[in-house]
């Protein structure tokens, strides 16, 4: 194998093709610098080419070699692994599993510009620079001075008041003051002393308020044009500012909670905007929203990115068709003028099929006209080919749903929400089935052909996978109620409990050593599978559902509605057999509003009521005042028992409830939600 050279950059470039087929071959490969030395060996020539008329150009000189141009550093290092990715797909000698399938037509000819100038998915996968580099993306850790909501890093001392937002003369340190001179000069100072003044070394510089929905009603702030809920007026002023001092820096404001307003005169050419899609959600499909946002924008700013979300952050866990949605929305963006993409994810958490999604992202933001079926086959035959075929077939099966049924996929979604937008639990539960077919065996019957590297691999996905489905058909199975599904929850638990190795665990991070537990989150908050776990355990072993007299009860609700007048609701999910689990508002809880709510309760032989709420502050949902229940006349003062935070707390009493009656839940005066299940009458 040889190499051709031309300049410098050549040579590194040329170097850094050797050293990795020297490291992924085992040294088993030999280099030569002529290919004079030696007529029979395969030549690839790599030059790097700031005028080339493409981003990167790339093809095959008949069976013996081929040709890899680039027009900068980044983007040839990118083709030099796709290269070799397509090499080692048909060649065993090189180790490329850490690759993406090659996603360049390298055995004809190309030439292509990316579809985006910024490409970055905030997964696990694309936390380490070099495997970024081979992806072909962006890293906010290397490629921004500042990122997202963290301005405050600037503060060299966080209890100095200066810099903190007021309303009606209090100070909020929660946000900023974006009219404080102090703010300015801390801002300034941090990037004359940490970033330099751009000119040898550029950065991207976000200039965000902090993530919330307060605004600064100082004085200053109100004069440039706040009000109580838009910032941008001030944040516009502050980024003029700072952009003009820095002209060689790129500066980026939001558009996001108290920054969705226009500013009103053109940004500096240093200047662009990040536009969040929180509003618009993951519809599959081009938005009228964010057409209309785009365009707006670009009056003021030809800079346009986009900050999307590619995960439900309430469950990581599960699979969801985010691959040909996304596919779709980067069409419509490129069509729209954008310039660049943050897909918004688990960051350092591991969720469902991350590594696939990451390498597919990175192909996607290149070229989102690429066949997705195609790159998804693809990888899942280099990493999990025992069943590639079965998990493409699901994967089209709930990309199908979703796909018809014209909804969002959830970004905080419950098992309720999935059902109905996109999972298929008979689909689900076939998978399911096919993969703990082999049980404990799981090892032996993998491609033993294969390097061991790659069984090992195969082995820890799929057993992640079973563990994925195994938590999402509890919580189908869950959110359907009782039935006789219920008889496999015993078999889902089991599979449920296995914990991974730190070997495993490093797989599924993309090859990132675990730092603590990243791989047991369920929620962005927090929460993790060893909490659902026991909860789930305990709920199956004791079946209180069997004792329950109201099981499978349609129970009427009396709450009231947002315009203040009551509704009526016909409720089963209060008497489902599916308690609710501590910590986590979507394990099965019916929320209601903040002043309480009345449920009616059926005539029953019972003679013990028992109703559970959550506890959960920071989520604003707290336990009632009180709870009472009426029957035959007669009121039960319900006792509560101990609980603590973040748990459940159960309300009881015992009497005659012969006659049926009344709970009636108050909460006068409250500020939070309550949230409420099971109701078991014994």
């Amino acid at each position: 194998m040889a190499q051709d050279v031309e300049s410098s950059q050549d040579r590194k470039m040329a170097q850094l093709l050797s050293d990795e087929i020297t490291s992924r071959s085992g040294g088993k490969v030999k280099i030569v610098k002529d290919a004079s030395e030696d007529p029979d060996c395969y030549t690839m020539i790599v030059h790097v080419n700031p005028s080339l008329a493409g981003d990167y150009y790339a093809r095959t000189t008949g069976d013996d070699g081929m040709v890899l141009e680039a027009r900068g550093r980044a983007t040839m290092i990118w083709l030099i692994h796709q290269a070799l990715s397509y090499i080692g797909e048909t060649n065993s000698v090189l180790n490329v599993l850490d690759l993406p399938p090659c996603s360049v037509d390298i055995e004809g000819e190309e030439m292509e510009d990316f579809a985006f100038r910024y490409r970055d998915a905030y997964l696990p996968s694309n936390q380490d620079h070099d495997h970024s580099m081979r992806l072909g993306m962006n890293n906010v850790s290397e490629d921004w001075g500042i990122w997202g909501h963290n301005l405050g890093i600037v503060l060299p001392d966080k209890e100095d008041e200066r810099p903190y937002a007021r309303i009606d003369g209090k100070v909020h340190p929660e946000q900023f003051c974006f009219s404080s001179d102090y703010l300015y000069r801390c801002v300034e100072e941090y990037i004359e002393n940490t970033l330099g003044d751009g000119s040898e070394l550029q950065y991207r510089i976000a200039i965000f308020p902090n993530d919330n929905a307060t605004v600064c009603q100082c004085t200053a702030c109100k004069r440039l044009g706040n009000t109580p809920r838009n910032a941008t007026p001030a944040v516009s002023e502050f980024i003029k500012k700072i952009a003009k001092r820095f002209p060689n820096h790129i500066f980026f404001t939001s558009s996001y909670i108290t920054t969705k307003t226009m500013p009103v005169t053109p940004f500096p050419k240093n200047v662009g905007v990040l536009i969040s899609t929180m509003d618009y959600q993951m519809r599959p499909g081009a938005n009228e929203y964010i057409s209309q946002k785009i365009y707006e924008w670009r009056k003021f700013t030809p800079r346009i990115y986009i900050w999307d979300y590619i995960n439900d952050f309430d469950n990581y866990i599960s699979p969801i068709p985010i691959l040909r949605d996304m596919q779709m929305r980067l069409r419509t963006y490129l069509d729209l003028g954008v310039l660049g993409v943050f897909l918004n994810g688990s960051g350092y958490e591991y969720s469902s099929f991350q590594e696939m999604n990451t390498s597919i992202f990175a192909a996607l933001m290149m070229k989102p006209w690429l066949d997705l079926s195609d790159i998804v086959e693809g990888w899942l035959h280099r990493n999990m080919p025992t069943h590639a075929s079965q998990i493409q077939n699901y994967f089209r099966v709930i990309d199908k749903k979703h796909l018809s049924s014209g909804k969002p996929l959830p970004m905080y979604g419950s098992a309720k929400d999935a059902l109905r937008d996109y999972l298929d639990y008979d689909a689900t539960k076939a998978l399911f089935r096919e993969l703990n077919r082999h049980g404990s065996r799981l090892g032996e019957i993998l491609h033993q052909d294969r390097p061991k590297a790659a069984v090992e691999k195969e082995k820890a996905l799929t057993e992640r996978l079973r563990r994925e489905l195994a938590y999402t058909l509890i919580e189908a199975c869950r959110a359907q109620g009782y039935s006789d599904e219920w008889n496999n929850l015993p078999e889902y638990i089991e599979c449920l409990k296995r914990v991974e190795t730190k070997e495993e665990m490093t797989i599924l991070l993309g090859g990132r050593e675990p730092k603590n537990d990243e791989t047991d989150f369920v929620t962005e908050g927090g929460i993790h599978l060893s909490d659902y776990i026991p909860q789930c355990e305990e709920w199956i072993n004791e079946k209180r559902w069997d004792s329950n007299l109201l099981l499978g009860e349609h129970l009427t609700v009396t709450r009231g509605n947002n315009d203040g007048n009551l509704e009526r609701q016909s409720v089963k999910m209060l008497t489902d057999g599916a308690e609710g689990f501590a910590m986590n508002y979507q394990w099965g809880w019916y929320v209601a509003p903040q002043k309480g709510f009345a449920v009616t309760v059926p005539p029953t032989e019972g003679t013990y009521i028992r109703a559970q709420f959550l506890n959960l502050p920071r989520h604003k949902i707290s336990p009632p005042a009180k709870v009472v229940f009426t029957s035959g006349g007669k009121k039960y003062e319900m006792k509560m028992e101990p609980h603590m935070e973040g748990g459940t707390i159960i309300y009881s009493a015992e009497g005659d409830f012969s006659k049926g009656g009344t709970l009636k839940v108050t909460n006068p005066g409250g500020t939070r939600d309550l949230a409420v299940d099971e109701i078991i009458v014994w």
